[in-house]
């Protein structure tokens, strides 16, 4: 028993070095707050896409990506910049991004409205 606890501890300490962890950030976000992420960063990423694939006159707002950019860059740059925005991100930063991204679901909803 007491071997499975020191195991336990070992491979801990082998996720956090490994992780794309660049800095401390204090305190961590909360599973939630990671959870809720994805879920509202896969809303953007859908209505971002039936958005650009089905009306011509919409375009990104994402100056990364460009006005007009493929579903596989859509999709990459959401698979990239979330593990390292939930593992370099305090509590506070996650509700900010995450308040960020609900506005832009939202907003999404209402291009998609307006111009269908």
């Amino acid at each position: 028993y007491e071997q499975m606890k020191k195991d336990a501890i070992m491979i801990k300490d082998w996720e956090d070095r490994n992780k794309l962890r660049f800095f401390e950030a204090r305190p961590r976000p909360t599973q939630i707050q990671i959870r809720y992420s994805w879920i509202v960063n896969s809303l953007d990423l859908a209505t971002t896409i039936y958005a650009l694939e089905t009306m011509d006159n919409v375009r990104e707002g994402n100056f990364i990506l460009g006005e007009k950019p493929s579903t596989e860059e859509v999709i990459a740059l959401k698979l990239f910049v979330l593990p390292l925005i939930h593992q370099n991100s305090n509590t506070h930063q996650m509700v900010w991004f995450n308040s960020v991204v609900t506005a832009a679901v939202i907003n999404n909803l209402y291009v998609i409205h307006r111009y269908d």
